[in-house]
Order: structure tokens, then C-alpha cells, then sequence
């Protein structure tokens, strides 16, 4: 996965317009029974609505809906019918009985594994291409190169709170996921840290950090060409693991995976660290998907709950301040293992092995 752009949030009371439907559940074929359990779990977590609408116009009164239509839709077969064009109409046609399975029935037809791999290759097509991201702070941040520094700034006072708070935490090896051209660790994580694993799928960016960079830093930096989806560092080997601007590129399962990942691979005290964008509170959505390079955008909440799925609770948190008014939120949530891997907290409060 790699890393998602800053970009302006939606005007205030938008309500996008649809036109398609995700695709009949006939073809999808049961491949595990995570997503359900996840879905689950999320609705009673989120609590309230659940609502979200993507760069195409579609909207989506469940998680169900957004993912099956996401990973599943299309690569069934037939064209879907149409998509009621308001949130209300959409959540009367997810009620209406239906020859095909509704979304809602997800324990039933779970989402296709394989089809995660053309929701990552079209993310990886969209940052490969220089004409998308420039190997530049202006290409990694989407125009945005002038926050920069407030963006280090507030990173670095987080960490300062961090090591007040957690005194057994070290700052020796972290891992930089979703690195691009390195401009997190060369701001943020090589400052604080003796060595910095720099993680990225794209060949074309992690091959332009080193000279970004720079010597002597660099020295200290190893560089491993890899998505998040398959990252799997060994086991206790890293003090924090920093997630920016990149988790809206792992669906949902994925990004629960990844999270179990990373908690096999902290030392004793150590911590996951996700800063990214979250969707305006002061609007009615769950989330936005972005069609263009396949990211989503989740609500505090929705992220949270993913991250409490995979076993983590919340240490510290804080708000990214002073950027340019009309961009989403970004908060810098620190994450800490509370349950060993194969335990997943179910709607039901068993455990299953993941």
C-alpha cells in the first residue's frame, strides 16, 4: 500500500449523486469467515449511521455495501442496477428483500481474497507514475510541500509526549511505512531514531530516497521494498512503527492484518503510531473512498474500531495543528498491543484465529 494524499475534505452538507449499485452477491464466493466478524464488530463499534459515498457519485449506507462493491463488484458478472441517488433511498433498497443476498447478509458471501489484488494494483499504478507523484515533497504531499514543517513539528512533540508518558518506550529501531521518498524519516524518525527501516511498494520512490536523504543519515537507513499488505518484519524487532498518510490504502481486512503484523514485531514497550487523515466530524460521513488511487478515508471511530479489531487499544492522542483550512483532520493516535496475535475481539466477545 502506499501513501495517501493530503487532500481538501467536501464541502459541508455535500451529498453526492450516484448512478451504480454495487454488483449482486450471486458470483462472491465465501472465502473466510474474517469479514463478517470485522464488519460486525465495526457497525457495533461506529455506533449510529453508518454512511459513506466515493469519488464517483455512489453512496453507501453500510461497510458491507462499500466493500463488496469495492473488492467485489467488478469483477462480477452483469452490470449492477442502478444506485438510488440519495443516503435514505440507498438504505431502503439495502432493506428490501432481494433474489440475490442482501449486503447486509455477509455471513453468507464474504468478499473474494482475490480480489484485493486490483484494489492494490490500481494504488500502485496511480503513485508509480511520475506525472501523479513527483519525487519531491510537493509529489509525496500533493501539493502541500509547505506544511512540512508544521507536519514534522507536531510529530516530534508527539514523540516528546510519547516518552513522557510511556518510559519504557525506545527509541532505537523504527520502521517507516508507506515511506515513498523518506521525508518522514528524514524530518521525523532518523532525528529520534539509531535506525529506520524505510518500507515502500513503490521501486521508483524508495530508489530516490537515499540521495533525499542524505549522508550521514542515510547510513542509517535500510530501505525494503514492500506493500503493507505483505510487510512482515521479524518478530520483536522494532521499538515504534510509524503508519503515515497510508492506511487508507489497506482495506479493511488487510489493514487488521497488518496491525497483528506489527504488534508480533514490537519490542516490550513498543508502539504503532498511525497519522493520517480522518474524515470532518462535522459531517455526516463514515467515510470517503477515493476511486482514483483507491484510498479511503475513515472516521476516528471507524479507524479506531479496526484498530481495537486487531487488538491494540489507544495510548496518547493528538491533533495535527495549523494546516490549510478545508483539509481533513489528522490526528496522531499511538497504538498499544493489548492482546496477543490470533485473538480477535468478535461482536461476540469470542475469539477467532486470524
Amino acid at each position: 500500500a502506499l501513501r495517501a494524499r493530503l487532500r481538501p475534505r467536501p464541502p459541508a452538507g455535500q451529498n453526492p449523486s450516484a448512478n451504480r449499485a454495487m454488483a449482486t452477491g450471486s458470483v462472491v464466493e465465501a472465502s473466510t469467515a474474517l469479514w463478517p466478524l470485522l464488519l460486525t464488530f465495526l457497525h457495533r463499534e461506529i455506533g449510529g449511521e453508518v454512511r459513506g459515498y466515493d469519488t464517483e457519485g455512489r453512496v453507501y449506507a453500510s461497510l458491507t455495501s462499500l466493500w463488496r462493491w469495492e473488492l467485489d463488484g467488478e469483477l462480477s458478472s452483469g452490470l449492477p442496477p442502478p444506485l438510488p441517488d440519495t443516503l435514505a433511498a440507498a438504505q431502503a433498497a439495502e432493506r428490501q428483500p432481494a433474489s440475490s443476498p442482501a449486503p447486509a447478509a455477509v455471513e453468507q458471501h464474504a468478499i473474494r481474497e482475490s480480489a484485493s489484488q486490483a484494489w492494490y494494483g490500481d494504488g500502485f499504478d496511480y503513485w508509480e507514475s511520475e506525472e501523479n507523484c513527483p519525487s519531491s515533497d510537493q509529489g509525496v504531499l500533493g501539493g502541500f510541500a509547505h506544511l512540512s514543517p508544521l507536519d514534522a513539528r507536531d510529530s516530534h512533540a508527539f514523540l516528546d509526549a510519547l516518552a513522557t508518558k510511556c518510559p519504557e518506550l525506545r527509541f532505537d529501531v523504527a520502521a517507516d511505512c508507506g515511506a515513498g521518498i523518506g521525508r518522514v524519516s528524514k524530518v521525523t524518525l532518523l532525528p529520534r531514531f539509531g535506525q529506520v527501516y524505510l518500507v515502500e511498494q513503490s521501486p521508483r520512490l524508495l530508489a530516490a530516497a537515499p540521495e533525499y536523504i542524505g549522508d550521514p543519515d542515510a547510513s542509517r537507513a535500510r530501505f525494503i521494498r514492500a506493500g503493507l499488505q505483505e510487510y512482515n518484519p521479524p518478530a520483536s524487532s522494532l521499538d515504534v512503527v510509524w503508519v503515515q498518510w497510508v492506511v487508507g490504502h489497506l482495506h479493511d481486512l488487510d489493514l487488521v492484518r497488518f496491525l497483528r503484523r506489527m504488534g508480533a514485531a514490537l519490542r516490550p514497550g513498543g508502539l504503532v503510531v498511525i497519522k493520517d487523515n480522518v474524515a470532518n466530524p462535522e459531517e455526516p460521513w463514515t467515510f470517503v473512498m477515493d476511486r482514483e488511487d483507491r484510498s479511503i478515508t475513515r472516521s476516528r471511530e471507524y479507524l479506531v474500531a479496526v484498530c481495537r479489531f486487531a487488538g491494540f487499544e489507544v495510548v496518547l492522542e493528538h491533533l495535527q495543528r495549523g494546516f490549510d483550512e478545508g483539509l481533513f483532520p489528522v490526528p496522531m493516535i499511538a497504538l498499544r498491543k493489548v492482546r496477543e496475535v490470533g485473538e480477535v475481539a468478535t461482536a461476540g466477545g469470542g475469539d477467532a484465529e486470524l
